[in-house]
């Protein structure tokens, strides 16, 4: 072996493909477009909702809650991160959020962080809580049912 082949390259291991934005929010589910759900989800992964919810989501772990242009949640959430395009009519309670420029939140909204896009709309209260807790949401579902909370 020669003084020169100490640096010749080594062949290079091949690249490994680059984590997709789903990979790195930790995404396991997946409401379709299409997909009408009746009743309350309670997870400990991510989310993307791109269909209609028809009761309260609850991100139970570290996943995150992402709501497309073209999911609609109708019902209470409680969530510690959430990426919001779409429309939520009920209580939020949302750690980290970031509203997309097409995310309409109607009814109360209790963060801890949150970036908000030009074009995103709150129409009700906006609460700015170091804490955002899962109470919050329950409260509302206990004080009347959720057929009229939402309505």
């Amino acid at each position: 072996m020669g003084f020169l082949s100490i640096f010749r390259r080594k062949d290079k291991a091949p690249e490994q493909p680059k984590p997709t934005t789903q990979d790195k929010l930790q995404i396991t589910s997946v409401i379709a477009q299409s997909a009408h759900f009746n009743g309350d989800l309670v997870l400990h992964e991510g989310v993307k909702i791109e269909g209609t919810v028809h009761g309260n989501v609850e991100i139970d772990g570290d996943g995150v809650l992402v709501l497309t242009g073209t999911g609609v949640i109708e019902g209470n959430v409680f969530a510690r991160m959430a990426i919001i395009n779409g429309r939520i009519k009920g209580r939020a309670s949302i750690v980290k959020l970031v509203l997309q420029k097409d995310a309409l939140i109607d009814g109360e909204l209790r963060y801890g962080l949150v970036k908000m896009a030009e074009g995103a709309e709150v129409t009700g209260s906006m609460t700015k809580d170091a804490q955002p807790q899962r109470e919050f949401v329950q409260d509302a579902a206990n004080v009347m049912p959720l057929q009229h909370a939402v309505s």
